[in-house]
């Protein structure tokens, strides 16, 4: 097995690279004025314990009105460790303001609601708008929120990856109650404190599909599968007996620290076996309690239809394992909280009161036969996203499914055998995904299947779906002004494109169609996904103007639209002058032309008459100047002239058409 040093070089190089920047996750809603009212506290921060300001301490009733609630709330793993002034604020400008641009979408269950967060901590969003109505406002209800966003949903990077990852939160929200349709609009702003950012966790994407792909136990039983990914551990991290009690070093508790740094504590070595173990299609949770009365975090794992305890940090640095798949008889030094002794959990997750014991091929522990399981394949519905570096793929649900497998590939005629494994779903209702962190630039094919899993709790396939993907985000590859009256735009042809949309800017800031290359009223006319270049004409020279595109294909009988390109602005060429020479006196020659509109400057060329040498001899730095006298010539002598006017926008210099040469005999 691979050891860290190997690919530290590979690290380096790959953290130079990086540079994706995370964006907001939401806008707010729609314009409040916030109620000028004395201030009330309720009292604690004790859960469900929210904090009021306003004219009442009550949910807002009977009369249109806005209130604010604040809570903070700390993580309750890290109690001990993490106090509220650990925790960043809310910032005084946020706290619901509404956004006049975009209408929000109002959960109406916690549920719903809990998605908004959890879809925020997955991108390591520091702030996270939720937007929530019911009838009437409770207390409490933020933290329920924020609870259901961290519900164990069977997706890696989801469920307790999130909830022992982070300090907490600072949380404000606007409640306003409308007497006329008697709801509570609710607009909860979420400050997090996280142990890892965003770019921190692509890291952890990174190394996590090259270690499973050098495990190469995809297929292999369950128990294979999680005696791999605890030898990978053991033998990898070692405890972070540095920075034990440095409250200041957060990153121990993570999986970045386990997999990436091979140091980390307990929280570290639990998060890492628990995100791969999932990542393999193996469901495991994270249990916190007490071990040898000192409080720790530890692991169970399903294998054959029961769960049993691994505790890797005990193990780490062990050649022979002693807290891999135990019973709860054989695990009596560890303590689970009581939230995990409930007959609620232990029913959802049955723990074996024995160690687990593989089964020996051919053996008599071998399983019946089990008998033949038909899975429906599903139908990709759609692939679509607002952001240029990712997907979100959505399919149709197989009655028998436990879960699915999302495959990518660059080419919609790769082999079958090199498409790639994106994302194991272990999830019967789970039908989307957002694929992340893309190239910009080259349009991804996904395909899906879907999985049951058999008596021994080995999968069973479906047939793959239907392949289905949106044209990348089209990149401007140098547009440039070509007359007075023309812009040149240039681009880079997308993979898979059947044509594009160009937009300009209007002067309010709303975007208008150009030209549409490839289909007329939806209905597409030729393919011109090769094509990479218009020109937009009848222009207003010296005027700057700002472009998007977008590329379409023709998809499953859908038109699928790429994501919006950058903006980009080109000015068009001044106006080419009309220029009149003279020479009233000895050695000199007088210079008229007439003004351009939009002109910041000109330039003046000057050559001996018949010989094309042309050097600049003035250059004007004032659009309204228009007369120059070139003094210190030899009479007698015949230059030839010429002019050109010139503007500049952000720091470019856009030079107008020559005016017609003209010569004269000085003096």
């Amino acid at each position: 097995m691979r050891k860290f040093e190997e690919w530290g070089k590979e690290r380096r190089d790959w953290k130079m690279k990086k540079g994706m920047r995370r964006t907001a996750a939401a806008g707010i809603a729609a314009a409040m004025i916030l109620a000028q009212c004395p201030v009330a506290w309720a009292a604690g921060n004790e859960p469900g314990a929210e904090r009021e300001y306003g004219a009442q301490t009550e949910a807002p009733v009977n009369t249109d009105r806005v209130s604010v609630v604040e809570d903070v709330y700390v993580n309750p793993l890290y109690e001990g460790e993490i106090s509220e002034a650990d925790l960043q604020t809310v910032p005084e400008d946020d706290g619901g303001e509404i956004s006049l641009y975009s209408e929000p979408v109002y959960a109406d269950t916690i549920e719903e609601a809990g998605v908004q967060i959890r879809e925020g901590m997955k991108l390591r969003n520091e702030t996270i708008e939720v937007y929530y109505q019911a009838p009437e406002y409770v207390d409490g209800v933020m933290r329920e929120i924020a609870a259901a966003g961290l519900e164990h949903t069977g997706v890696p990077d989801e469920g307790d990856y999130l909830k022992w990852q982070y300090a907490g939160w600072s949380g404000k929200g606007n409640l306003e109650y409308s007497s006329e349709d008697e709801m509570c609009y609710m607009t909860f702003t979420y400050t997090y404190t996280y142990y890892t950012d965003y770019e921190q966790e692509r890291e952890v994407d990174e190394r996590l599909e090259d270690v499973l792909d050098e495990l190469a136990v995809y297929d292999s039983t369950d128990y294979s599968k999680l005696q791999a990914v605890y030898s990978f551990i053991c033998e990898n991290t070692e405890y972070d007996y540095e920075h034990l009690g440095d409250s200041d070093y957060k990153l121990q508790y993570t999986a970045y620290a386990a997999l990436l740094d091979q140091k980390a504590v307990c929280q570290g070595y639990a998060v890492l076996f628990y995100r791969m173990a999932l990542e393999l299609g193996v469901d495991s949770r994270l249990i916190s309690g007490t071990g040898n009365g000192e409080a720790h975090g530890w692991n169970i794992a399903a294998v054959d239809g029961l769960y049993y305890n691994v505790d890797a940090t005990w193990d780490a640095g062990n050649t022979e394992y002693q807290y891999f798949l135990k019973g709860s008889e054989h695990f009596t030094d560890h303590e689970a909280d009581e939230e995990f002794m409930t007959e609620e959990f232990t029913g959802a997750y049955p723990i074996s009161a024995e160690d687990y014991q593989p089964k020996e091929p051919g053996g008599q522990d071998d399983p019946e036969q089990p008998e033949e399981i038909l899975v429906e394949a599903p139908a990709v519905t759609s692939v679509y996203s607002q952001a240029q570096t990712s997907a979100k793929v959505t399919w149709t649900r197989s009655e028998q499914a436990d879960g699915y497998e999302l495959y990518r590939a660059e080419t919609p005629d790769t082999p079958a055998e090199e498409w790639i494994l994106t994302k194991t779903i272990n999830a019967g209702d789970t039908l989307q995904y957002t694929n992340q962190g893309l190239t910009l630039g080259q349009t991804y094919y996904y395909k899906v299947r879907a999985f049951a899993l058999d008596e021994n709790q080995e999968r069973v396939y479906s047939d793959f779906s239907n392949v289905s993907y949106m044209p990348a985000t089209v990149t401007f590859s140098g547009p440039y002004s070509n007359s007075s009256q023309r812009i040149r735009l240039l681009w880079n042809p997308v993979q898979g494109a059947h044509g594009y949309q160009l937009w300009r800017k209007n002067a309010d800031g709303t975007y208008s169609v150009v030209k549409t290359l490839g289909d007329r009223g939806n209905v597409q006319t030729e393919d011109q996904g090769t094509v990479s270049a218009y020109s937009n004409t009848g222009l207003t020279a010296g005027e700057t103007y700002t472009y998007r595109i977008r590329a379409f294909a023709f998809v499953n009988g859908e038109k699928v639209f790429g994501v919006y390109s950058d903006e980009i602005s080109v000015t068009v060429m001044p106006e080419k002058p009309i220029l009149t020479v003279s020479s009233p006196k000895d050695g000199r020659v007088l210079l008229d032309w007439n003004a351009v509109n939009g002109a910041e400057g000109y330039q003046i060329w000057r050559a001996e008459s018949g010989t094309g040498n042309y050097a600049i001899a003035k250059t004007m730095k004032e659009g309204g100047i228009t007369t120059y006298t070139n003094t210190g010539l030899a009479g007698g002598k015949v230059y030839d002239y010429k002019i050109r006017a010139y503007t500049e926008k952000d720091g470019k210099t856009t030079f107008g058409e020559y005016s017609a040469v003209q010569s004269i005999r000085v003096k």
